[in-house]
């Protein structure tokens, strides 16, 4: 069985279910098939590409900002995370 062929099995046993899928997702799998095809065009495995494959547009996102008070609040519990992480690494003390 061709590496083509296995995938193909693979692909119609398992189907990947796209549906409430992230736009970047669906476009790493649109990304896949396409270079897939184009192989099999290449390898002479099919004729030609039997269609065209078009990536969605990925909207873009809007950067959130902190509140100073959030910004404090998030330093503060690092520094503490950071200060029990030290305590961990150090052992205890003698």
């Amino acid at each position: 069985m061709t590496a083509f062929a296995c995938i193909h099995h693979r692909w119609r046993s398992q189907p990947y279910d796209l549906r409430g899928k992230s736009v970047k997702t669906v476009n790493n799998v649109l990304s896949v098939l396409n270079v897939l095809l184009k192989k099999a065009v290449e390898w002479e495995v099919i004729e030609r590409m039997p269609c065209n494959i078009r990536l969605q547009a990925i909207p873009r996102g809007s950067a959130g900002f902190y509140t100073f008070d959030q910004f404090e609040r998030l330093v503060t519990a690092a520094e503490s995370q950071r200060l029990a992480l030290d305590d961990n690494i150090k052992g205890p003390q003698r």
